[in-house]
């Protein structure tokens, strides 16, 4: 297996002494700093400068420094300059995103480079790879062409001369769905294959299972859709449901058309990088993935904000800290989940945030509490939440000096009204999920006093988009409000789950009734659920996660309350099997989003869900008899497709790859030989240490084991233990 490679020996410290580890950037600091000081700060530190260290210089001399040794300082080269001085061939010192030289005569100041230490033989290797690619690309679209039916070489000819980008056919080509994109008849076989088993584990296929009804069961396991050419009805189906296409086709295969999104110039709002396609894709990818199931922000009233200048909704210390989370999601940057290398694009927007909110984080506004969630939200996704915490202390501290929960009745503008009502939503979803999953009492004690309007009334307020498939006219909806509108409900029963379980004063008291209510609840929500997220219809990975979360939540409630010693022997009974019976729909819609998207594209939310029914699956099978042959396979499935999704997710994640790990290394020899046959691992060769110092997370990694201590199962606490072991062993 690629492993992530260990970070030098002076990154590795960790300063225990202040709550973040990464507010000593000196590099970077000290670069911003000098390349845009102002006159004030310039002046006087000439002027002590020259006092201090060198003899008094004549009036029409230039002012020079000298270091304390009494020599001058070797200035620091710049690596690359920017076009118009290069083509003036005059000094240039690298400034962005304008150079001195070309802000002096208003000449427009472009530079190859992505990056500011990006050098010129970086540049052309970047461009040479880019070209390479390129030329490959249209290699193997013309042998594809050789070798294809002229039917299909028809097609493909014909969508060339549409002006259709060859990546994207090449990309159909090589997933093997060459007769559903290009032609007007589907294929006939699923996108994706389990792996270990192929079919659908026994033990899920109950007639009372809601999910083997849905449009996404049946177009994967029985051809719903994907009739023979010689009898293919497609327009008629397309007519009676012209949304189809979406459950023939992964979500990674869409395209997210936001027209906002064309108008952003990222340039404008940091100095770590230039290309603002670039950046913009940074931005699409972070809708596309990451937005839907944690939003932060109202993405339309920020992006607006973000063209206008406008500084009430929209900061650089924002827009660098979302360019930071974006890097999670674009497959093009390589280990992009070791988020402690400096010459990384993500270690440098994230430390470019943190400058600017040493510096503002002292503000009432807005702003600062989005910023300060989204901090907390990177460090989380980065195995970081311990250092993590006092960001969203901070947030919840300045969203109650704003009154951010309460009515807004004071506010006038009709805009800010609707920025804070959604705000206040989204960081409670937020507290909510690093409550409830970290095994703690709700740090807010009730939700937003103003509710959420109707998503059919008003759709537009929750600032929806649209999806674009492959080859077809037919824009999709993604109907946001409905989701989120729907998670925040049940998030609404799981904060009172969380103060059931978790708060001091209900912690040795069980009230039969309140346990009851949340049952209740529960089934009245999932009852009143939207057409688009009934289990018939759900498709898109934030809906199955709705329906992922809620047996997730319903499992650790149950288990909470089957563990408890003064619960009634009904009511032990019961919580034990609501347990069970949500563990099958849990594992049911996980396969589902497998089978039809995948684990490979960024999903930081699929982290608890797989890890949770690994564990399951490995704590089953240990108590499995021997000569139980099916329940065994069945089992050893499960672990092995959960296992592959932490792998793939712990590319883009690390704190999924620290627990992909911690798992792993708990299977038998044999099942880790299956396990081989599905990642890209050698067990032979040798591995990088677990790194303690960048696994300082209160993430409990067996969820639900009602026996476990909270503290023991931490990930931090794990790490530690594992690599005692490790030493151990190597001694």
């Amino acid at each position: 297996m690629r492993e992530t490679a260990s970070p030098p020996a002076k990154y590795r410290r960790v300063v225990s002494e202040r709550a973040d580890s990464f507010d000593h950037v000196p590099s970077l600091i000290e670069n911003e700093s000098a390349s845009a000081p102002t006159s004030a700060t310039s002046s006087t530190h000439a002027s002590t400068s020259v006092s201090l260290y060198a003899p008094p210089l004549p009036a029409s001399s230039a002012p020079m420094y000298y270091t304390k040794t009494g020599r001058r300082p070797v200035k620091k080269a710049v690596s690359v300059a920017c076009e118009s001085c290069r083509r003036r061939k005059i000094k240039c010192n690298g400034n962005r995103p304008k150079c001195t030289g070309c802000q002096t005569r208003e000449l427009e100041c472009n530079y190859d480079s992505v990056y500011r230490e990006e050098t010129n033989t970086a540049v052309l290797k970047r461009k040479y790879r880019d070209e390479n690619k390129k030329s490959s690309a249209f290699e193997e679209l013309f042998n594809a062409l050789q070798t294809c039916s002229e039917k299909d070489a028809t097609t493909m000819f014909s969508l060339v001369r549409q002006g259709v980008d060859p990546g994207t056919l090449l990309r159909q080509i090589r997933e093997g769905d060459l007769l559903l994109q290009l032609s007007v008849v589907p294929e006939t076989r699923r996108r994706y294959q389990f792996p270990y088993l192929a079919s659908m584990p026994a033990h899920l296929q109950t007639p009372d299972n809601p999910y083997l009804k849905s449009l996404l069961y049946e177009t994967a396991f029985h051809g719903v859709g994907q009739e023979d050419p010689r009898e293919s009805t497609q327009p008629e189906q397309a007519q009676a449901n012209p949304y189809l296409n979406i459950y023939l086709q992964p979500y990674h295969a869409a395209e997210l058309l936001d027209p906002l999104v064309d108008h952003l110039k990222p340039s404008e709002w940091t100095q770590v990088a230039t290309d603002d396609d670039f950046m913009r894709t940074l931005i699409r990818g972070y809708i596309f993935h990451e937005y839907p199931t944690f939003p932060i922000f109202h993405k339309d009233i920020f992006f607006q904000a973000m063209i206008d200048h406008d500084s009430r909704f929209c900061t650089p210390v924002l827009v660098n800290a979302l360019l930071a989370e974006a890097c999670h999601s674009f497959m093009g940057i390589p280990d992009r989940n070791q988020f402690w290398v400096p010459q990384s694009l993500r270690y440098r927007f994230l430390a470019e945030a943190k400058r600017l909110w040493e510096l503002e984080n002292h503000k009432v506004d807005l702003v600062t509490v989005q910023t300060a969630t989204l901090l907390n939200l990177i460090y989380s996704h980065n195995g970081m939440d311990k250092v993590g915490h006092p960001y969203l202390v901070h947030a919840l501290k300045v969203a109650q000096q704003l009154d951010l929960f309460g009515d807004h009745a004071n506010e006038n503008n009709e805009r800010m009204v609707h920025a804070r009502t959604f705000t206040a939503w989204a960081l409670f979803n937020w507290q909510c999920v690093q409550s409830y999953y970290y095994y703690r009492a709700p740090l807010i004690p009730d939700p937003p006093a103003k509710p959420l309007p109707s998503p059919d009334e008003h759709p537009f307020w929750y600032g929806d988009f649209k999806l674009r498939y492959p080859l077809s006219s037919t824009l999709v909806p993604a109907q946001y409000g409905h989701y989120f509108k729907a998670i925040s409900g049940l998030r609404l029963i799981i904060h009172n789950m969380a103060v059931i379980s978790y708060s001091q004063a209900e912690n040795n008291t069980v009230y039969p009734s309140r346990v009851w209510s949340i049952f209740s609840r529960l089934e009245e929500w999932y009852l009143e659920l939207p057409a688009a997220l009934t289990p018939r219809n759900i498709v898109f990975p934030w809906q199955l996660k709705v329906h992922m979360e809620l047996y997730l939540a319903t499992i650790l409630f149950s288990t909470k309350q089957a563990g408890v010693s003064e619960a009634s022997t009904i009511m032990k009974e019961t919580a034990q099997k609501t347990a069970a019976h949500a563990a099958a729909r849990l594992e049911t819609v996980g396969r589902l989003y497998f089978i039809r998207h995948s684990f490979e594209y960024c999903d930081p939310f699929l982290t608890i869900h797989l890890s949770f029914i690994a564990g399951g699956a490995m704590d089953s099978l240990k108590m499995t008899p021997a000569d139980d042959v099916e329940t065994i396979k069945s089992l050893r499935s499960t672990i092995i497709l959960s296992l592959k999704g932490l792998y793939d997710q712990g590319q883009h994640i690390h704190l999924t790859s620290v627990i992909y790990r911690l798992l792993r290394d708990r299977l038998a020899p044999r099942d880790l030989a299956i396990l081989q046959n599905y990642v890209v691992w050698d067990p032979l060769a040798p591995e990088e240490p677990l790194l303690v110092e960048y696994a300082q997370s209160h993430y409990p990694l067996t969820m639900g084991n009602k026996d476990a201590d909270p503290t023991s199962v931490q990930l931090e606490n794990l790490v530690k233990e594992y690599e005692q072991l490790s030493t151990e062993e190597t001694q």
